[in-house]
């Protein structure tokens, strides 16, 4: 007699019309106070996601302040950073309720797969946010950024009589004074910044290298670029978990996958073209890591069977029930 683990009692079609919608209000309920908390933490969020930008801006001697067209701009981002920290924070509780609701219906057997893809997926999706912060987002900005500030403007010469011998010379600091007095000034790096105390006020006039291009990168394009980007690399990123279920359902073997390489090759640089912004180091950047996931795809297919899976990797296990819902 097969152990039965779970409830064995019948739901009926309206009980699961109703616990559906009790974990679909959970859901909906659980990322308020998220986004409420979120919005107090709005400001350090924008910067940390604008904090690679910046580097790489200051790296070109080019202002690092970014810029903002309209009155509720800022604080249209503001609320958008919000709620999507909201979720992430809230998306185990999510994810949880999903499988709470599924998990019922499943036979031990199928619950095993779960098991295998829930922590991958999880994991890969760490795995292509981490790449996107730390990798693409630097390298891709860097390209973008150094393209631009290669065009010069053309050299003017103008013949002027200075009406001093002694030009003033402003202190270049990388700290800002401790107490300063009005009227005081010194230019900051490496924000390359010239401050000046007014009204006990620090006021401040970005400067930049000498570019044809006044590169002033505006805010909500970044960080609706960055965003996007947050949505689309873990998606990109669960190569090869789907691998593994066509493995599993026996559509593809990875013998058939490593015969065709030249085509994933292929394959993986044209998504790092639509993938990723309109420069080549992007691009390379990207199509060099879902090859390897492709691979890895490749591996854990040999390793990960299904029927192995199915036996719970040390033989078959008794208790093979599920809960009659």
């Amino acid at each position: 007699m097969k152990h039965m683990s779970l409830k064995h009692h019948a739901m009926s079609f309206g009980d699961h019309l109703e616990e559906l919608r009790r974990r679909l209000i959970i859901c909906l309920i659980a990322p308020i106070p998220f986004i409420i908390v979120g919005f107090f933490f709005g400001e350090p969020l924008i910067e940390w996601l604008w904090e690679p930008c910046r580097r790489v801006l200051e790296a070109h001697d080019l202002p690092n302040q970014m810029q903002v067209l309209s009155p509720t701009e800022a604080f249209v981002i503001w609320m958008k950073v919000s709620i999507i920290l909201g979720l992430v924070i809230t998306s185990p509780v999510i994810v949880y309720q999903t499988w709470a609701f599924v998990a019922p219906g499943l036979y031990a057997r199928e619950r095993r797969f779960a098991y295998v893809l829930v922590p991958m997926s999880v994991v890969l999706v760490a795995a292509g946010l981490i790449f996107l912060y730390t990798v693409l987002i630097p390298v891709s900005m860097n390209f973008l950024i150094g393209f631009g500030s290669k065009f010069e403007p053309p050299e003017r010469v103008v013949e002027v009589t200075p009406n001093t011998d002694v030009f003033p010379q402003i202190p270049v600091v990388g700290v800002d004074p401790t107490n300063p007095v009005e009227g005081q000034i010194w230019f900051k790096v490496p924000e390359n910044q010239l401050r000046i105390v007014k009204s006990g006020r620090v006021l401040i006039a970005p400067f930049s290298a000498k570019t044809l291009l006044a590169q002033q990168i505006q805010l909500h394009k970044y960080i609706n670029m960055v965003l996007v980007l947050s949505l689309v690399f873990p998606i990109a990123f669960q190569l090869p978990v789907i691998m593994l279920l066509l493995g599993w359902s026996g559509m593809v073997e990875p013998d058939d996958l490593a015969r065709i390489r030249r085509y994933a090759v292929f394959g993986c640089a044209v998504a790092g073209a639509i993938l990723t912004p309109a420069d080549p180091w992007s691009m390379l950047a990207l199509a060099g890591p879902l090859y390897l996931l492709y691979e890895l795809g490749i591996l854990l297919m040999r390793v990960l069977p299904a029927s192995r899976v199915a036996e719970g990797f040390g033989g078959r296990d008794s208790d093979d029930g599920k809960d009659v819902t």
